[in-house]
């Protein structure tokens, strides 16, 4: 039943309202509903116009505001492409900036490198210029030396002259200067020994003075502890002064002999070197002259001989010499020892046993008594002791061995000794030689190979003669160590021999 009624219940909800009769409270309910709607849909409409008015201006802003930010953009999108231009353009200028930025750091590079080789070049320049003004002044100084000890003529006009020299140029200039007057004859005026006198010089080689009182003066040149010295002396009248004489007439006449004087103008007369120093085809005047300043004399002077070979080689030439002598003395005195005391031993012991065993033993030993040696001593030792027993006897003939080794190598130490020393002699005379030919390069120069020459060739004298001294000492040295050697061994030999033939 409850089913029933709930599907009653049921049916009435879905069954669709259908009015029967409309009241009029209901009429008007509607119509005021209707009414209500129309005013507010009136309202509506009239605020829905202001609306659409206003959304209409919105709009319109709205569009406008499109169009000014499309402007915008235009501008904005022509804006970027001038800057992209722009930076397109920037671009290339930076590339063509670094590109030139290359090149010149390559030009700067090769800039940098080119400083350098100025400077280096500079500096070489520089170091050039020092080395230079360093050997100018050494040669300055050294040549300044040769001046103040060098031929009396002019030296302090001519240091002076050197000490205004400042280059290559001037130095060689002034060396010509030099040259030229030491190829000159001139004369001139000098004070000589505190007195005023005309002086005619030729060259660096010679001068002669004449004084007031009419006296000639040569200069002469010599060499004192690896110095040279000038010094004036008087001649004598005689030939050369007459020579002289005509020089100095010449020019007390108003002519003056100055010429240049060449190598053909020397002509040899009387094996001496001359020099016409005045001609004027009537008058004539040819002196002797010496070049070489004595040099050549003290040569020829010294050169001749054994003797003058053994003063060239100075104070050592003493100690070899005495070395020598002492050898020789010593190398006589044992050839005379060997001499005396050499027997032929075989020959001795033969005849000393033959006698010992035949039982004439007084005459074996008597005769080792009258035969000289030391084998017929040391057989003689050894018979006497025979009867004392072999131990004896052996005993005696090493005691006799040992005194003769003394006597037989005696001086031979000594000129093994000596022969060693002599050439060490010669070396320390070639050094000393050589040190001083040195010095006298050093003040004089090296331009003259041939005195060079003649100074290494003198200072080789002493280690020629320590040779000459070495090679025959150490030879008798061998031969008198084989001799000793020789005497020694037949001792020995026969020492064994006799012990073992004798007979009881």
């Amino acid at each position: 039943m409850r089913s029933e009624s709930l599907k009653n219940a049921t049916m009435n909800e879905n069954t669709p309202y259908r009015p029967t009769g409309v009241s009029p409270l209901k009429r008007g309910r509607f119509i005021i509903f209707v009414l209500a709607v129309f005013f507010c849909f009136s309202s509506v409409r009239a605020h829905t116009g202001n609306g659409l008015e206003k959304l209409n201006n919105l709009k319109e802003k709205l569009r406008k505001e499109r169009i000014a930010r499309v402007n915008d953009k235009i501008a904005n999108y022509n804006k970027l492409k001038s800057l992209e231009m722009k930076v397109y353009s920037l671009e290339d200028k930076l590339a063509e900036i670094k590109t030139r930025k290359l090149k010149l750091e390559d030009e700067l590079s090769k800039a940098e490198e080119e400083e350098s080789e100025i400077k280096r070049t500079c500096n070489e320049s520089e170091a050039a210029k020092k080395e230079i003004e360093n050997f100018l002044e050494d040669k300055r100084k050294e040549i300044a030396d040769k001046i103040k000890n060098g031929f009396p003529y002019k030296k302090e006009a001519r240091i002076e002259k050197l000490k205004n020299v400042k280059d290559i140029r001037g130095f060689f200039s002034f060396l010509k200067y030099e040259i030229v007057l030491g190829r000159k004859c001139e004369v001139y005026t000098a004070k000589i020994e505190g007195e005023d006198a005309e002086v005619f010089r030729a060259g660096w080689i010679f001068a002669v003075s004449k004084s007031t009182d009419g006296s000639f003066a040569l200069l002469k040149k010599r060499a004192r502890r690896a110095k040279i010295e000038y010094r004036w002396n008087k001649i004598r009248k005689g030939l050369l002064t007459d020579k002289l004489s005509v020089i100095f007439r010449a020019v007390e006449g108003g002519i003056n002999p100055v010429r240049e004087f060449l190598p053909n103008s020397f002509t040899p007369l009387d094996k001496k070197t001359s020099l016409t120093v005045f001609s004027n085809g009537v008058n004539k005047a040819v002196l002797p002259l010496d070049v070489t300043q004595g040099t050549k004399l003290f040569t020829r002077e010294t050169k001749g001989g054994l003797w003058g070979w053994f003063k060239r080689g100075g104070p050592v030439m003493i100690f070899i010499a005495l070395v020598a002598v002492a050898i020789i003395a010593m190398t006589i005195e044992r050839l005379l020892f060997f001499k005396k005391e050499y027997i032929d031993a075989d020959v001795l012991m033969e005849r000393v046993v033959g006698l010992w065993n035949k039982g004439h033993r007084d005459d074996a030993i008597d005769l080792c008594k009258r035969t000289q040696g030391p084998v017929a001593r040391m057989l003689f030792d050894a018979l006497v002791k025979h009867r004392d027993g072999k131990e004896i006897m052996e005993e005696a003939i090493h005691q006799r061995h040992l005194e003769e080794m003394p006597r037989l190598s005696r001086h031979l130490p000594a000129i093994a000794v000596l022969a060693g020393m002599s050439p060490l002699l010669g070396l320390l005379g070639t050094v000393s030689g050589m040190i001083s030919t040195f010095q006298i390069i050093t003040y004089h120069g090296g331009g003259n190979p041939r005195l060079l020459a003649g100074g290494i060739s003198e200072a080789l004298i002493t280690t020629e003669f320590g040779l000459i001294v070495a090679i025959p000492a150490l030879l008798i040295h061998s031969y008198l160590s084989g001799k000793a050697s020789q005497i020694a061994s037949d001792m020995e030999k026969n020492a064994v021999k006799l012990t073992n033939s004798l007979q009881d």
